[in-house]
């Protein structure tokens, strides 16, 4: 193989054996076009959240109980975002259901625990960072939900 590779990618046989070795894994194991897509959206959709939030005159702050706290307001968002609005005492939304059984650890959780603990857990565990539910909110989303999620940002 690395003779043809190194008839394809001129500089090959210069490379150390290290990243011969990543470029021959993705040669042999290629990654999913639509897991790759989704990767790269992920972070160029990530920041257009964070840019408009910024527009609307939101800050970066570590306390996120003030009222211009970026990561507070987009969580709150996010968590709305996946249960349509509804507030989660009054119904957890079939969608809502289904958009966290994308994520295996969902299924395991809600096998042991429940689906309502687990999904209370998820949503509303105050151990768990803003930051952290951000990247877990935004991550779980197709690339379609993301930019619904997007368009509703006023």
């Amino acid at each position: 193989m690395s003779c043809n590779l190194s008839k394809c990618f001129k500089y090959y046989e210069e490379l150390d054996d290290d990243l011969k070795n990543i470029v021959l894994s993705k040669v042999r194991n290629p990654q999913n076009k639509e897991l790759l897509n989704d990767i790269v959206s992920y972070k160029k959709q990530k920041d257009i959240i964070y840019e408009k939030y910024l527009e609307n005159g939101f800050e970066y702050t570590e306390d996120y109980g003030d009222d211009l706290n970026i990561y507070g307001w987009i969580e709150n968002d996010l968590s709305g975002y996946y249960n349509n609005n509804v507030a989660y005492i009054d119904n957890i939304i079939d969608s809502n259901i289904d958009k966290l059984s994308r994520q295996y650890c969902y299924k395991i959780k809600s096998v042991i625990k429940g689906k309502t603990n687990t999904i209370f857990n998820y949503h509303l565990n105050n151990n768990i960072d803003a930051k952290s539910k951000i990247n877990r909110y935004i991550g779980n989303l197709k690339i379609n939900e993301r930019e619904e999620f997007i368009s509703k940002i006023n």
